[in-house]
């Protein structure tokens, strides 16, 4: 099976968040051509389950317009994924927890980006205070059903690709 091969590739943006790439290349078919795209660092979801209930985070998205329901998540700054989920759960709800599992990884957008998602459950919870990032500071959670959200998926309440992952890998490890 034939592959694309890098010829050269240089940084056209770096940004806060990401920075954008322009890759020349080969195609398999044998013709060279251009392709750009983001890097970004890993981010981190988190599942926090009490047994009965899920908690999600609802906070404004700048980019759709919107409040959103999500999972709290969010780039990691080191390879330390269960600490850094950990540390974003924290920040985000206030939430710790006694038991964490690892329940795997995605790629959210492999045409355009290199990122990759790193899903954590976390269990016997407890919880605390948040605290806030400035562009959080609207953050809320609230405590929902497995029922609730299915149907929040259902409705587009909750659009989040990473919570929709991150939920669905959620249901593979407990076979729901």
């Amino acid at each position: 099976m034939k592959i694309w091969k890098k010829i050269s590739s240089k940084k056209v943006y770096e940004g806060f968040r990401f920075s954008v790439f322009e890759d020349d290349v080969i195609r398999p078919d044998g013709s060279r051509g251009k392709y750009k795209f983001l890097k970004q660092i890993p981010g981190v979801v988190v599942v926090p389950f009490d047994g009965t209930k899920i908690y999600l985070v609802n906070q404004y998205r700048y980019p759709h317009q919107r409040r959103s329901w999500e999972l709290p998540a969010g780039g990691a700054e080191s390879n330390s994924y269960l600490s850094e989920a950990k540390k974003e759960l924290a920040e985000e709800t206030g939430i710790s927890a006694k038991k964490w599992k690892y329940l795997g990884q995605f790629a959210p957008s492999s045409g355009s980006n290199n990122r990759l998602g790193k899903i954590f459950l976390a269990e016997r919870l407890h919880f605390g205070r948040a605290k806030l990032e400035p562009s959080e500071s609207d953050m809320f959670m609230k405590a929902f059903s497995l029922k609730q959200i299915d149907s929040m998926v259902q409705k587009n309440e909750i659009m989040d690709g990473w919570t929709i992952v991150s939920l669905y890998k959620f249901k593979l490890f407990f076979n729901l």
